[in-house]
């Protein structure tokens, strides 16, 4: 979620490292996006598993709506 109704979203970031390099694979569907970032977590090693988003993956269940030009957090 981007604060700022700038028109740069996650997918722009993305793209930005695509472009410069990285080896980044796109995964359409968020059911199977969701399986596969927790099956990569729980294959950390521990010492790395501890400091991820694995506690987490529960409020990723269900993709985030898009909003521009609102900050992120409890709105009235």
């Amino acid at each position: 979620m981007n604060p700022h109704d700038d028109g740069i979203s996650l997918d722009t970031f993305v793209d930005w490292l695509v472009e410069d390099g990285h080896g980044i694979e796109r995964i359409a569907d968020h059911g199977d996006w969701l399986v596969r970032m927790e099956a990569a977590l729980r294959n950390l090693p521990e010492a790395q598993r501890q400091y991820t988003v694995l506690p987490l993956l529960r409020g990723f269940q269900e993709p985030a709506r898009t909003r521009f030009g609102r900050p992120v957090g409890p709105h009235p």
